[in-house]
């Protein structure tokens, strides 16, 4: 499996988009926490809950990207740089992987409406089994994440349609942004389509914080 995908001149700048994606996830998770204490609401609870591990996840996912980089541009043997790479990747990558996917899980959960546990449980445990196959197939990770994203976006969009106004449109603009960044993470044969995909990712939080920030000046 390919592990790094990133251009040289682009490596540290898609860790700023992650760790700045981070920041904004938390952000977001906190306000859905503060609207839960106030109305007591599961809902923003669980919004919270996919938000922070969101967060958690582009952290580890910056740290990992770091330390990777760092090794396989330091002056060493290329099979030591090559193991301490993939040692590096494979520890950091699962944990992001599954902490990404429970979190647009628990997205697609709240847009669906899922309440069964039976359903819900079946549904973590086919996101561990996917995280653990995903370390040999890097399109298949953003494969179903894509497809989590799909129903978010969906939802969105009928709720845009139903109530449309500049926070319902800039949080539809945002998944969709998310949820476009993950296809062409899928096909990624080319060092520029990751780039991309990291620009279209980081502008779609970068919207759920401007949306934030419209709702906080309201």
């Amino acid at each position: 499996m390919h592990i790094i995908f990133s251009p040289i001149w682009f490596m540290g700048i898609d860790s700023i988009f992650e760790i700045l994606s981070a920041i904004i996830a938390i952000f977001v998770g906190f306000y859905a926490f503060k609207i839960y204490r106030s109305t007591r609401k599961k809902d923003f609870f669980y919004l919270f809950i996919a938000f922070a591990m969101l967060f958690f996840a582009f952290i580890v996912r910056s740290f990992t990207d770091l330390a990777a980089y760092s090794l396989f541009l330091e002056s060493i043997p290329i099979i030591t740089k090559i193991v301490q790479v993939q040692y590096v990747y494979y520890t950091g990558i699962y944990t992001y992987q599954l902490l990404t996917l429970l979190g647009y899980l628990t997205l697609a959960i709240l847009a669906l409406k899922i309440r069964g546990r039976r359903v819900i449980s079946l549904l973590v445990m086919f996101v561990i089994i996917s995280s653990v196959m995903s370390l040999v197939s890097y399109s298949a990770f953003h494969m179903i994440a894509a497809v989590m994203l799909s129903y978010v976006v969906l939802h969105f969009y009928e709720n845009c349609s139903r109530k449309f106004c500049k926070n319902s449109l800039l949080v539809f603009v945002s998944f969709l942004l998310i949820f476009l960044s993950q296809v062409i993470f899928i096909f990624i044969f080319h060092t520029w389509f990751y780039v991309l995909g990291q620009v279209l990712q980081f502008l779609g939080y970068f919207l759920l914080l401007a949306n934030l920030i419209l709702v906080y000046r309201s």
